[in-house]
């Protein structure tokens, strides 16, 4: 069978990563190339342009579709995966197969390889910030640089955003690369995180996380992770510095649920005849 098509117009995609052998097509390649290719399973990563994505489709058999959000209803499916908890009624909307939920969280293969032994316990050492791939988040950087300067001797660790410095933090690391915020992530003991990919990443890495958000879809997932990921506040963040049992049981909590194998599951379920 010939692969599985890839439409993305990310530079880093998922599934490219994830054992399934897909080919990655940019949407301005694929009029040219769907005839030539000929696929039986095509793999949207982002079906904002669904009309003209629908039609290029027409004849490939099996369509899925990667979702953040869960808001794809007039796209015809046979599949739709979303890692994040979503509302009750997306099944329903989908004529296809649904995998929903962390256990199908595409996470790249770098939080498996560096995914601690077992939860982590002890005191906070490294505290890590995660703003996300939008410029959005950066409005809260003072806030967060505030709340994160009043833990004494804590290192800070800074990850993703955009290229704009942040003095507000004072000395810290900073990181876009997903292989060193994986690396990093497994000594860190307590992260502040939007409701985001970044944050099941941390939860896979059994790192205790506080989540804020900068848009409505934040606010969804934010709802469906709060029992393993509390809202950040200052008063959240300073109680969780100092109850190691609470943090353990977050860490344990956050690895059970979010496995990293998220990504072989969807794989099989794709690949399936």
């Amino acid at each position: 069978m010939p692969k599985p098509i890839l439409l993305t117009e990310s530079d880093y995609p998922i599934l490219n990563v994830a054992p399934c052998p897909v080919q990655v097509i940019r949407y301005a390649e694929l009029p040219r190339l769907v005839d030539r290719l000929k696929p039986q399973v095509a793999i949207v990563d982002d079906p904002d342009q669904r009309e003209y994505l629908e039609l290029a489709l027409a004849d490939v058999p099996k369509v899925w579709a990667l979702d953040d959000c869960g808001d794809v209803t007039s796209f015809r499916l046979d599949g739709l995966v979303n890692g994040h908890p979503v509302g009750p009624t997306l099944a329903y909307r989908i004529k296809g197969t649904t995998l929903l939920g962390p256990r199908y969280a595409l996470l790249r293969t770098h939080f498996g390889e560096y995914r601690p032994a077992k939860p982590k316990s002890g005191p906070v050492g490294r505290i890590m910030v995660c703003l996300g791939g939008s410029s959005a988040a950066m409005g809260m950087v003072p806030e967060l640089a505030r709340d994160v300067r009043a833990l004494l001797d804590v290192e800070v660790v800074v990850y993703g955003g955009t290229q704009d410095e942040l003095p507000q933090f004072g000395p810290h690391t900073r990181t876009w690369d997903y292989a060193e915020a994986a690396r990093l992530m497994r000594g860190t003991d307590l992260a502040i995180c939007t409701a985001s990919m970044g944050c099941l990443e941390l939860l896979c890495m059994g790192v205790p996380t506080l989540t804020y958000t900068v848009s409505t879809d934040q606010e969804v997932v934010q709802r469906g992770l709060t029992h393993l990921a509390p809202v950040y506040t200052l008063e959240t963040l300073l109680a969780l510095v100092r109850d190691t049992p609470w943090r353990s049981r977050l860490s344990e909590q956050g690895m059970d649920t979010v496995d990293g194998l998220g990504a072989e599951r969807v794989a099989e379920a794709i690949l399936a005849p």
